[in-house]
C-alpha cells in the first residue's frame, strides 16, 4: 500500500510526534508498504531510506500528494493547519484519510481558547 504520512514537523527536529511518525514510517515499510513523509521541516530528502518531501507551504500539499499518488493519507498533529490542509487535499483528490491527533491539550488562557475555538470551528471542522 502507498501511504503518505503528513506532519508539520519531522526529523531533524526531535520530539514525541517526530519519533512517532518516524517509527510508524519504518514499521510500515518493514511490512512492505511504500511510505513517503510530507513535512514542513527542512532537511534531507531521505530519512532511513524513506523519502521525505519537505514543503515550504501547505499550498504544495495537493501537488505533492498527486505526485506520490498515495492510497491513503495519514495526517498527524492536533490543531495544525498543515495536517488540516492535507486532509482537505486528500478529500479533493478522492484519497481515503486517517487523522491522529497528537498533544490535544486544552486551552489554559483566554487567548489560546480563542485561537483553538477559531481553528476548531473553521479549518479543523472542515478537514474532519
Amino acid at each position: 500500500m502507498r501511504i503518505a504520512l503528513v506532519t508539520s514537523s519531522f526529523f531533524p527536529l526531535r520530539g514525541g510526534l517526530e519519533q512517532h511518525v518516524g517509527n510508524l514510517a519504518r514499521e510500515l515499510r518493514a511490512h512492505g508498504d511504500e511510505v513517503c513523509v510530507l513535512t514542513r521541516t527542512p532537511g534531507p530528502a531521505l530519512w532511513h531510506d524513506i523519502p521525505v518531501e519537505r514543503l515550504s507551504s501547505p499550498l504544495g500539499l495537493p501537488f505533492a500528494l498527486r505526485r506520490f499518488a498515495p492510497e491513503v493519507v495519514h495526517a498527524h498533529g492536533a490543531r495544525r493547519p498543515f495536517a488540516a490542509w492535507s486532509l482537505l487535499a486528500a478529500r479533493q483528490l478522492g484519497v481515503p484519510s486517517v487523522f491522529t491527533a497528537h498533544c490535544y491539550y486544552p486551552a489554559h488562557s483566554w487567548s489560546s481558547a480563542l485561537k483553538k475555538g477559531v481553528f476548531d470551528s473553521t479549518l479543523g471542522w472542515l478537514s474532519l
